[in-house]
């Protein structure tokens, strides 16, 4: 017998659209009822090509996208390939004509990390905004879900060895991870950050670089998966066996250290000053 999730995706989408009609139940991406800006970072599988759906009135898509039903969308963007089947959901194309197309998680696109995309989408005429640049005009807060770095566990024995499935499933989340780091670099480069890291050994944090005046103010927060990270960074202390297993997506065992694990890194990761007061509301 075949496992599931070889030839069939592991879990049911069905759950999910229950979840999401119980709050978004006919709502469409235009709906009045939602009160700020959204763009979903998603990829249409049949062809090929990530796109970014959002409510922007002025964006040139924007009537095509306004009839989009919010929960389709949302199911869509959760939809990661091997763990939940494709969401499909009728386009309406700029000529007025009706066709079908096929949705992922935009997870598997260059937006895995969307800030990057948000910062463009911001400022490109397409998107209807073009708002102002400057690091006391735009500020980009990311988030991120942790992080464990492949070569933390895996030896070239390993990789040498590897079964050809194997590898390229490893080398499709290698490469997700690549293009978040790719992303943040960017960002990192064209900001203020005071929440900058080192990207890798040769580029550093960016620090002594620059293409000028900063375009915007960028904080990134994330946690790095692995005993010694957790254990330095937060106080937290399980032992590097169990927390590799908070990574996996398919199992719900670990939701209570999840959590845990996101309560203390807000608490010590986001400073008060890592905000400049010119974003401040006013009284």
């Amino acid at each position: 017998m075949v496992p599931q999730g070889i030839l069939l995706s592991k879990f049911s989408g069905n759950g999910v659209t229950k979840a999401l009609d119980k709050v978004f139940k006919g709502w469409t991406m235009a709906d009045e009822r939602l009160l700020t800006g959204l763009a979903i970072c998603t990829k249409r599988m049949d062809t090929g090509s990530p796109w970014v759906l959002t409510n922007l009135p002025d964006a040139k898509y924007a009537q095509s996208d306004g009839k989009l039903l919010l929960t389709q969308v949302v199911r869509a963007s959760t939809a990661a390939p091997h763990y939940f089947d494709p969401e499909e959901i009728t386009i309406h194309t700029l000529e007025g004509e009706k066709v079908p197309g096929a949705f992922v998680d935009g997870g598997v696109s260059p937006h895995v990390n969307p800030s990057l995309q948000l910062f463009l989408l911001s400022r490109l005429e397409g998107f209807g905004l073009q708002w102002p640049l400057g690091e006391d005009q735009l500020l980009i807060v990311s988030l991120g879900t942790g992080k464990r770095r492949a070569e933390s566990d895996t030896s070239s024995e390993d990789v040498m060895e590897s079964k050809a499935v194997a590898l390229a499933l490893q080398s499709a989340v290698s490469m997700m991870d690549d293009t978040s780091d790719q992303a943040e670099l960017l960002l990192q480069l064209l900001s203020n950050s005071p929440t900058k890291r080192p990207i890798d050994s040769a580029v550093g944090d960016l620090s002594n670089d620059s293409l000028g005046d900063a375009q915007l103010s960028y904080l990134r927060y994330d946690v790095e998966m692995n005993q010694d990270w957790l254990q330095d960074r937060l106080g937290l202390n399980w032992d590097d066996e169990k927390v590799k297993k908070f990574q996996a997506m398919d199992s719900a065992d670990s939701m209570a250290e999840l959590k845990l694990i996101g309560q203390v890194a807000g608490e010590k990761l986001v400073q008060e000053d890592h905000f400049s007061q010119a974003f401040d509301l006013p009284n």
